[in-house]
């Protein structure tokens, strides 16, 4: 029968229940086409992989007819092929009390116990994502956490009053496991962070920028270190030439070689490449500080907690942009140095640094004034930002000797 023909012999049933004025039949029959249409539009949907709009249809259409089988089984399994599997388990008891066939009703039940088995106690992983005018590659990256391996997570997204259209395209994402936030204005990069890692309720804490993107193993990979090593409080992602020249090929470090370790600034993975125990978070302020340190001072604290650090030899991301979108090269090196040198102030003589970390730290301000020196001559502007550098130097006589003689040798 052609669709025409179909409706034809439906409005052709309700007129005639409609002279005997049996409305309540009447009723029952559109009910039961709608539903009939509904459950057709939604099988379509599946098998277009459109699993956010066959959620909502299912939502809405129980909302008009009530809860029948086919809906609850139908929500239950876009539950399940998207890793909800909690609320997978819930459609599929219901829709149990609502079967008739002993046989079907013992086959979800079996499904059931399955996932209950396999996923019951997955931990929640809170997707912390501090956003800022990302238009460009917000819709890549909020896509690499849905189609991540690992689907037990929410996404926190707290959009800092930007200027063009991102926030416009997260409101299109139809997602239940996301949480938008707006900011009425901006309250800038370190602030946004600790605002949206402050909403996380997960067991373990991830970042993610809008300009970045995870490869699809990456929260299942976090998860997996997390749950073996129990008093692992952050880890690290970097790619293995990295991870031998920066933290000598190691893979697991306890709290006070790892306090150690990060203090030297030899390598500081940007929070993208870093995962959270939320406990362990719990116990810090977050960011502060200063922006080009923010990262180690976290970390640092971390550890003074009594968490281990863990650094995984896999680079699971894709860089689009930068964090810092509105500050030339220059200025950039010399916030860095200035950050750099009060960092060092603030840990020179702390006894928990051993001495070649503590060398290292040195060369990290050494080499960040150097990148300064190179610059100073190629405007009016920067020949002055190198002298306030050079003043800066001078209260600590000891690391402008070690730099002074760098330059002095040609270095």
């Amino acid at each position: 029968m052609t669709p025409n023909e179909i409706f034809n012999e439906i409005e052709s049933k309700v007129l005639k229940l409609m002279e005997n004025k049996e409305f309540k039949e009447v009723h029952s029959l559109i009910r039961n086409f709608q539903l009939g249409l509904y459950s057709m539009q939604t099988v379509v949907l599946v098998n277009e992989k459109k699993y956010s709009e066959a959620e909502e249809l299912l939502n809405v259409t129980l909302r008009k007819v009530g809860q029948t089988f086919d809906l609850l089984y139908n929500l239950g399994y876009i539950y399940e092929v998207t890793g909800r599997f909690k609320e997978a388990i819930d459609k599929y008891n219901a829709c149990i009390d609502c079967c008739e066939n002993e046989q079907l009703k013992k086959d979800i039940k079996k499904n059931v116990d399955k996932l209950v088995n396999e996923h019951n106690n997955e931990p929640l992983v809170s997707v912390c994502m501090p956003v800022y005018n990302d238009e460009k590659d917000i819709i890549k990256s909020v896509n690499s956490i849905l189609n991540q391996t690992y689907q037990n997570f929410e996404i926190i997204i707290c959009d800092n009053n930007s200027e063009d259209k991102t926030l416009k395209l997260l409101e299109g994402i139809k997602d239940k496991r996301i949480r938008l936030i707006k900011n009425e204005e901006n309250i800038g990069w370190m602030l946004n962070s600790n605002k949206v890692l402050n909403l996380a309720i997960g067991e373990y804490v991830v970042t993610l920028h809008g300009d970045d993107s995870f490869k699809d193993t990456y929260i299942e990979s976090a998860v997996k270190i997390f749950n073996i090593n129990e008093n692992v409080g952050i880890i690290h992602f970097i790619d293995e030439n990295m991870k031998k020249i920066c933290f000598d090929n190691q893979s697991y470090f306890n709290s006070k070689k790892y306090y150690s370790k990060i203090a030297s600034l030899r390598c500081m993975p940007p929070p993208t490449q870093t995962a959270f125990r939320r406990k362990a978070l719990s116990g810090t302020n977050y960011y502060e500080k200063n922006y080009w340190t923010s990262e180690a001072r976290l970390s640092m604290k971390i550890a003074e907690q009594g968490f281990d650090g863990y650094i995984e030899g896999r680079y699971l991301f894709e860089r689009y942009g930068g964090a810092e979108k509105d500050s030339s090269q220059i200025d950039k090196q010399i916030l860095r140095f200035k950050h750099l040198f009060e960092f060092y102030e603030d840990y020179k003589i702390d006894s928990r640094i051993n001495k070649i970390d503590l060398v290292n730290l040195k060369n990290s301000v050494c080499e960040s004034f150097l990148v300064i020196y190179r610059f100073k001559n190629i405007n009016d502007l920067t020949k002055k930002s190198f002298k306030e550098s050079k003043e800066i130097l001078k209260t600590d006589l000891e690391l402008f000797e070690t730099i002074f003689d760098y330059i002095v040798d040609g270095n």
